[in-house]
């Protein structure tokens, strides 16, 4: 029983990582995008 609640812990961290590294990508790539738009123009 201990085994199936580390599991289920370890499966609900994973996405919560998975979901906050989404948002963090999707914040920052235009970031990233104007920043390589900027610097290939010069």
């Amino acid at each position: 029983m201990i085994r199936d609640v580390l599991w289920a812990i370890v499966t609900v961290c994973f996405l919560a990582a998975v979901f906050f590294a989404g948002l963090v990508a999707l914040w920052v790539l235009p970031f990233v995008l104007l920043f390589m738009l900027l610097t290939r123009r010069y």
